[in-house]
């Protein structure tokens, strides 16, 4: 009597998940010898397959019967899976349930059904079930998996959220420039109030100007709100890198010519006011109307009249005009050497008058 001996070599290709195509099979290969470690080549062989869950001799999930021809080196090939079911259906094995899994072959030399048992393996994992466990899913709180491939979720709703079985809603309000008309938001659209132009850009609107650091003062374009420091601090603070000037000019266009007064802080490079000098200048008549002379004396100089700067000699410095004083009784306040203070008007007949009075 023939005896067929088969070393078992398995290729596994599980099903486990949906997100990859796997192969609904498991391929099998295996040698028929005789006892005597012989080949039988060329030969029709019937082979029955069970998948047993748990251990060699548990339950039968799956079994077919398939038959095949040995070739000329006593090798044949089958596919699990695709011959004729005897018990249950491959599909409906359930792979990921945590069982070990056993494959028990049984063949019938000659293609008859007097089957004997060849051997009871245990499935190992093979490339397809080890990316399947890369991908299984684990359920947590709120969330349960039935079946491996059904997930549900128990939602909890919050604060203007309502859950009701698979539907969430929510009771929500509309806010500024927002609208809510069922289960429809839309937005109402506003005109943008910032404009090009060709030095950069500026903001127009019907209702006033713009307010920085606080509201809107009526009829103010522009209004700043300076911080309570209580310390040195400022409500505009104009910086520049120009070595000329820096300059906040004031222009009204009802005039003719256009009006033009500006305060300028000289640069480095400014050729026509000391360095650091603060002034007033008529842009218009080209004059400097006041000048400081830049330096830490304090020096104030009043009416120089060309467009270049002169420096103020004293702590007040009238250049090419007059003092008027055009109030009667109002004079000069100096003070003597003695510490009293004295007025020095002048009467109808031109003569200086002298009178003592209480120090400012």
């Amino acid at each position: 009597m023939k005896k067929i001996i088969f070393p078992l070599a398995l290729v596994l290709a599980v099903y486990f998940t949906k997100a990859q195509v796997v192969p609904q099979s498991i391929n099998y290969q295996a040698a028929a010898r005789t006892a005597q470690g012989l080949i039988i080549p060329d030969q029709p062989v019937a082979v029955r397959f069970s998948i047993l869950e748990g251990s060699a001799t548990g339950t039968v999930l799956y079994q077919e019967t398939a038959s095949t021809t040995t070739n000329n080196f006593g090798l044949f090939t089958l596919a699990i899976g695709t011959g004729t079911p005897v018990t249950g259906t491959f599909a409906g094995v359930n792979w990921g349930n945590g069982l070990f899994k056993y494959l028990k072959v049984e063949i019938a030399p000659g293609g008859g059904i007097n089957y004997t048992v060849q051997g009871t393996t245990l499935m190992l994992s093979v490339p397809y079930s080890l990316y399947a466990e890369k991908t299984r899913l684990f359920a947590g709180n709120g969330i349960s998996i039935t079946n491996g491939n059904t997930i549900a979720a128990n939602y909890t709703g919050i604060n203007g959220v309502a859950v009701n079985g698979s539907v969430i809603s929510g009771n929500y309000l509309a806010g500024a420039g927002i609208n809510i008309a069922g289960n429809v938001i839309s937005a109402t659209a506003v005109s943008n109030q910032w404009l090009p132009d060709a030095n950069g850009i500026y903001y127009q609107n019907t209702l006033g100007g713009v307010g920085v650091g606080g509201n809107t003062e009526a009829n103010a374009a522009l209004t700043v709100t300076q911080k309570a420091t209580g310390g040195f601090s400022g409500g505009i603070a104009l910086k520049s890198a120009d070595t000329w000037h820096t300059v906040m000019r004031f222009d009204n266009a009802s005039t003719s010519p256009v009006g033009s007064m500006q305060f300028n802080l000289a640069g480095s490079a400014n050729s026509a006011m000391p360095a650091r000098a603060f002034s007033l200048y008529d842009g218009v008549a080209n004059r400097f109307i006041w000048i400081t002379d830049g330096s830490n004396n304090g020096y104030l100089g009043i009416g120089s009249y060309s467009g270049i700067a002169s420096r103020p000699k004293s702590r007040l410095h009238v250049f090419a005009g007059d003092v008027n004083i055009d109030q009667i009784g109002s004079g000069i306040i100096m003070k003597s050497p003695d510490g009293q203070c004295w007025r020095v008007t002048i009467d109808n007949t031109g003569n200086f008058v002298r009178t003592a009075i209480t120090c400012p």
